[in-house]
């Protein structure tokens, strides 16, 4: 069902937008994509609107719940979980090396 609605939304974009090239082509993806947001928020009886589809579930990495830090900054009352902070620094450390590993493969 998921890969029928790509390939529609895929023809549905493609095909109007065979003859366009260069910048006019960002123009009409951005646009696309727009539209279809606004459908999706627009769509009250699938969507619920802007209420969203509730109840999500709070965010986890490999089942470690992602909370933010309690009361203090790493110190008294910090959360034992993995934090939202202390993810994202492992991910910017990650894309850190990884650009770093890529640039010296790159540059032989």
């Amino acid at each position: 069902m998921e890969g029928a609605a790509g390939a529609i939304a895929g023809f549905a974009l493609g095909a109007p937008t065979l003859r366009v090239r260069g910048d006019y082509l960002a123009i009409v993806t951005l646009g696309f994509g727009e539209i279809v947001k606004d459908v999706l928020v627009n769509l009250d009886t699938i969507t619920k609107g802007t209420q969203g589809i509730n109840p999500l579930p709070p965010p986890s990495f490999l089942g470690t719940p992602l909370e933010s830090r309690g009361r203090g900054r790493g110190g008294v009352g910090a959360s034992p979980k993995m934090s939202m902070e202390r993810m994202a620094t492992s991910m910017v450390a990650n894309a850190a090396c990884s650009s770093a590993s890529v640039f010296r493969i790159s540059h032989r």
